[in-house]
Formats: C-alpha cells, sequence, structure tokens
C-alpha cells in the first residue's frame, strides 16, 4: 500500500463516515421523523403549507435513504484502497462489485434531484426580482389587497428579516408524540398562525400611524429597499449553479464506476461488437476500468472541496454595496 492509496483510503472512509451519518439524519430526523410531526400538524389544522412541507419531507426522506446507500458503500472502496477486497475478508472483489452496484443505484435519483433543484433555484431568483419590484409597487400603492396577495409560503419568508423557520421545518427527535410533546407542538402552532397573522395583517390593514404597524412596513420595505432580497437572489441563483456544477462532477464519477462495473461481468470478445461496448469510449477493459475508477475517484475527491468553498465563492458573488445605500447587483 503506498502513501497515495493511504490518503485515498482516509479521504474514503471520511467519506463513509460522514456520508452514512447525513444520510442516516434525513432519513430519520428530517424525513421520517419529521414527516410524522407534519401529518400531526395537518390533522390539527389543515393548510396547504403543511401539505407541501409533507412532500418537501417525502422528497428528504428519499434522497436520505439513497445517501445513505451510498454512504455504507464506501466502506468497500475503503477496503481497496488497502486490498483487503484482494482476499475474501469482506467479500472479495465481487462484494465491491455489488457495492459499486448500489451506489449507482443510489446516485442515479440523486443526479435528477440535482437537474431539478438547479433549475428550481435559477427560477427562484428570477421570482425574487419580480417579487421584489411587484411588491414594493404594492406597498406604495393605495390598494393594500394587491400586498396582500403577493404573500404566500415562501413570499412571507423572503420579506421577514433574517427569514422565518417555523418549528416544523427543524428536524424531529422522534416519530412519536406523547400527550406533553402534542401540546407544546399544538401551542407551537397556534403561536406561529398568531405571528404570521398578526405581520400580514399589519401590513395589508394596519392603521401605518401606529407603533408596531410602522415597524411591520419598515421591516418589509427594508426587505425591498436594503438589498435583502437583491442578496437573496444572487445567492438563490448562485446556489443553482452549484447544483449543475454538483452534477456534473457527480455524473462523471457515475460514468466512470459503470465502466467499473460493466468490464467485470463483461470480457472484451463479447463487448468489441456490441453497442453496450461502445460506452468504454473505445478502450479495452483493462484501459477502461482503470480509467473509470480514477475519474470517479477524482470526481469524489473534488466535490468535497468544491462544497467546502462554496461558503467563499458565496461570499464573492453577493452584491456589492454602492454609494446612497444601493446595492449593486452582479
Amino acid at each position: 500500500t503506498t502513501p497515495l492509496e493511504i490518503a485515498i483510503c482516509l479521504c474514503q472512509f471520511f467519506a463513509f463516515v460522514s456520508v452514512s451519518k447525513s444520510g442516516y439524519g434525513l432519513v430519520t430526523k428530517s424525513g421520517w421523523f419529521k414527516l410524522k410531526r407534519v401529518q400531526r400538524l395537518m390533522h390539527m389544522r389543515a393548510s396547504s403549507s403543511s401539505d407541501g412541507g409533507k412532500n418537501a419531507t417525502s422528497a428528504t426522506f428519499t434522497v436520505g435513504a439513497n445517501v445513505l446507500a451510498i454512504g455504507l458503500s464506501f466502506f468497500w472502496l475503503v477496503c481497496n484502497s488497502l486490498h483487503i477486497t484482494q482476499t475474501n475478508w469482506v467479500g472479495g472483489l465481487q462484494a465491491l462489485i455489488h457495492a459499486l452496484t448500489v451506489m449507482e443505484i443510489g446516485l442515479a435519483p440523486l443526479l435528477y434531484y440535482m437537474l431539478k433543484d438547479g433549475a428550481a433555484h435559477l427560477v427562484r431568483s428570477a421570482s425574487i426580482l419580480q417579487f421584489r419590484d411587484n411588491f414594493t409597487k404594492a406597498l406604495d400603492g393605495k390598494k393594500k389587497n394587491s400586498a396582500e396577495q403577493l404573500l404566500g409560503y415562501e413570499t412571507y419568508c423572503w420579506i421577514r428579516e433574517g427569514g422565518w423557520s417555523p418549528f416544523w421545518e427543524k428536524p424531529a427527535t422522534s416519530p412519536r408524540a406523547g400527550k406533553k410533546t402534542q401540546m407544546e407542538e399544538s401551542a407551537g402552532l397556534d403561536r406561529e398562525i398568531k405571528q404570521v397573522r398578526a405581520f400580514v395583517e399589519g401590513l395589508t390593514h394596519g392603521d401605518r400611524r401606529t407603533t408596531s404597524v410602522k415597524a411591520i412596513v419598515a421591516e418589509a420595505k427594508g426587505a425591498c429597499e436594503d438589498g435583502r432580497l437583491d442578496e437573496l437572489s444572487v445567492e438563490t441563483r448562485w446556489h443553482g449553479y452549484f447544483e449543475y456544477i454538483y452534477f456534473v462532477l457527480n455524473f462523471i464519477a457515475f460514468y466512470g464506476y459503470m465502466l467499473g462495473i460493466l468490464t467485470y461481468y463483461f470480457d472484451d470478445d463479447y463487448l468489441a461488437e456490441t453497442y453496450t461496448g461502445s460506452l468504454r469510449l473505445g478502450y479495452n477493459n483493462a484501459s477502461a476500468d482503470w480509467g473509470g475508477n480514477f475519474a470517479g475517484d477524482a470526481m469524489w475527491t473534488v466535490e468535497p472541496v468544491f462544497i467546502l468553498s462554496t461558503p467563499m465563492l458565496l461570499g464573492w458573488a453577493k452584491p456589492k454595496k454602492v454609494a446612497a445605500g444601493k446595492t449593486k447587483i452582479e
């Protein structure tokens, strides 16, 4: 075992632990546990926002299950870097191929979600700027109902300073809830509804001469005028770009590891005259296997570094403050 292989092994072991832990958290606390809480809240009071939360939580559960499968499969990549798979201790080479197959199956839907989320972020970025313009006109106009019509679950989050994160959006600690927990959730739901109702009614129908309504209007106008929505739009757009970059990196890894599986099950003579063999891009089995594994390892080494650098990239991409309190959109 060379020093390079040991370094790769350490990176893969970190991925095994971190990805498995992340997947388990998505499946349990942010998935199944959270879904059960949303269902309880829907029984307490039916609302479209709860229904949307249920759909989002179901998607989180699906993503978490795939992430967990990928994370656990990293164990055999660790063993392969240490040449343990050349023995029969952990199932040998066949177990490694099965692990890669599980990773491919788990990665396929995640690639779809990367494209879907990337497009959704770009659409949301444009929607934020459109909402900013329409909401500014509504607040300055005499028709207060027009501002009320623009407010929804997502747009309400946009205009609140610091955002709005109700308690049901946070991970849950257990799928079950005793009487005490249900009472706390019911009280929390009522509290959230009262706060939202007070803010919206104050903004759309309140007497703007009162101190409380002035504060509400100032917060809403501030979101449009102090650059908060501009900054959110830029940040959202770049998150969309990042999703597409993640897709490219993971698709290359997906294709590379797929070649390893392909060359394990089929020999050169069988693949020579088949359409399936063309997936090797003109290489023989040995070259395709080596190149595919190298591409997969390289992409899954670059991706964590890129993920860790995204906060710095977002800092560079945010709008720069210019004179007169305005913002410059980049």
